[in-house]
C-alpha cells in the first residue's frame, strides 16, 4: 500500500466473522460471505456489510461490486440472510434497492467496463421504524441539479430508503446532504458510514465526513438537513452504539491519529472506546478498569466546541467540573506529527456553578487536527481538536 493508492484488487474478498463474549476479546471464525459466482454484481468486490435479526433470521445488507471493472465503476446494495450467523444466501433481488435517478448520479453502461449503475451506494444502516417499517440509510452522490445551482457529483449525502418487510424498499433521497469535497484537502469529505438511533426522543445521525466523525439532532429520521453540526471523534466508519446499559464507539481501518490515512494499513485495525453523555451531547471517553469512573475527568462540552465563525477568530469553550477558577492553568497546543503551537493569548478560568469554563482564543492557528493539553491545578487532559 502507498500513499496515493488505497484499494488493493486484492481488499475487500471476504467479509468476516468473530465473536465476543465482552466486545474486547475476540474469536475469529470462517468468513461470514466470499465473493458471488462470476457474472454476477458482487464477482469483484464485498464489503461494508450491516446485520439485523427479525424473528430469528438474520439480513446482511453489503455493498457488491463486479470482477473485471474498474474499483469505480459502481456500487451495488446487496442482501444475504442467515439462520445462524454462520451460512448465508444471497436474496434473488439483486441489487435489493438503489437510489432514485431523479437526484442520484449514474455511470452508463460500459463505463470503466461495468454494467452501470449508481456511482456510490453503500454503508447500509437499518433501524426498525414504528410508522415506516425499516429504514435503511446508505451513502450516494447527487447528480448535476440546475436549481442549486451543482455539477455532477459536487454533492454527496446520507439518504434512506424505507420497507414494510426489509426486501422491497422505496427510495426516500437524501436525509443530510454535504459538499464531496471541503476545505479538508488532506481527507475524503464525502459523507460516509451513517449510523443513526433515537434516545431520549431525538434522532441522532453520525457520519464519517472529512476528519472525523460528526453528527446532527433531529426530531424526523427522514430529514437532517439544516440543522446544527457538531464534531465527535477523529474516528473513521463509527458504530455507535448501546450494549448491557453502557454505550461504546468504534473505529476502523486506520489507526487513530492516521487522519490522512497516509502511514496505516486500511485493511487493518478495530478499535473500541466509551461514550458519556453531557445531556443530549455525546462525548468520547477512554474505556476505564472495572470499577473505575469517569467522573472526575474533565470533559469537553460539545455544545460549546468552536464558536462563533470558525473560519476566522475561534474561540474555544472548555467546561470543566469540579475545578476552580483560580487554579494555575497550563495549556499546550500541537499538531498530529508532535510539533508545538505557539498559543499567543493565554487561557482564561471563569467560575460557574459547577466548577469552571476555560476559554482559549485559537486565533492565527490554521485548520486542522490537533491535541489540546491542558493543566488545571492537580488535572489534567488531552484532547484531539479539530479546527476548521
Amino acid at each position: 500500500m502507498s500513499n496515493e493508492v488505497w484499494y488493493r484488487d486484492s481488499n475487500q474478498i471476504v467479509i468476516g466473522h468473530a465473536t465476543s463474549p465482552d466486545l474486547l476479546n475476540w474469536t475469529h471464525l470462517q468468513p461470514a460471505l466470499r465473493l458471488g459466482p462470476p457474472g454476477t454484481l458482487d464477482a469483484g468486490h464485498v464489503t461494508a456489510p450491516y446485520v439485523i435479526e427479525f424473528n430469528g433470521q438474520y439480513y446482511m445488507y453489503y455493498v457488491g461490486k463486479e470482477a473485471g471493472v474498474g474499483y469505480f465503476a459502481g456500487e451495488h446494495m446487496m442482501l444475504a440472510i442467515s439462520n445462524d450467523l454462520y451460512t448465508w444466501q444471497r436474496h434473488f433481488i439483486s441489487p435489493i434497492m438503489a437510489p432514485d435517478t431523479s437526484w442520484a448520479s449514474y455511470h452508463p453502461k460500459g463505463y470503466l467496463g461495468g454494467s452501470g449503475g449508481p456511482v456510490s451506494c453503500r454503508d447500509a444502516h437499518v433501524i426498525p421504524h414504528p410508522q415506516h417499517g425499516w429504514i435503511l440509510y446508505y451513502v450516494a452522490r447527487l447528480k448535476a441539479d440546475p436549481n442549486r445551482p451543482s455539477a455532477d457529483q459536487e454533492y454527496s449525502c446520507v439518504a434512506a430508503a424505507t420497507s414494510p418487510d426489509r426486501t422491497h424498499w422505496t427510495d426516500r433521497g437524501p436525509v443530510l446532504t454535504r459538499k464531496t469535497t471541503g476545505t479538508e484537502e488532506f481527507t475524503y469529505a464525502h459523507p460516509e458510514s451513517p449510523c443513526v438511533f433515537q434516545r431520549n426522543g431525538l434522532w441522532y445521525l453520525f457520519w464519517k465526513g472529512g476528519n472525523g466523525t460528526r453528527y446532527v439532532i433531529s426530531d424526523n429520521p427522514l430529514d437532517f438537513n439544516d440543522r446544527s453540526e457538531y464534531f465527535l471523534a477523529t474516528s473513521h466508519a463509527s458504530e455507535i452504539f448501546d450494549w448491557q446499559g453502557k454505550w461504546f464507539i468504534t473505529s476502523c481501518s486506520r489507526q487513530i491519529n492516521d487522519v490522512t490515512h497516509s502511514f496505516s494499513d486500511r485493511t487493518r485495525w478495530l478499535f473500541l472506546a466509551g461514550i458519556q453523555w453531557e445531556g443530549r451531547y455525546p462525548t468520547v471517553v477512554p474505556l476505564q478498569p472495572s470499577g473505575v469512573s469517569n467522573q472526575d475527568q474533565c470533559k469537553i462540552s460539545p455544545e460549546l466546541i468552536i464558536s462563533p465563525n470558525p473560519a476566522r477568530n475561534r474561540t474555544l469553550k472548555l467546561q470543566l467540573q469540579g475545578i476552580s477558577a483560580h487554579a494555575p492553568c497550563v495549556v499546550e497546543l500541537a499538531d498530529v506529527i508532535g510539533q508545538k503551537i505557539p498559543i499567543e493569548q493565554p487561557i482564561n478560568l471563569t467560575e460557574t456553578k459547577n466548577g469552571a469554563t476555560a476559554e482559549l482564543v485559537a486565533e492565527g492557528i490554521p485548520a486542522g487536527v490537533y491535541f489540546l493539553q491542558l493543566q488545571i491545578g492537580e488535572k489534567s487532559m488531552v484532547e484531539l481538536l479539530v479546527l476548521e
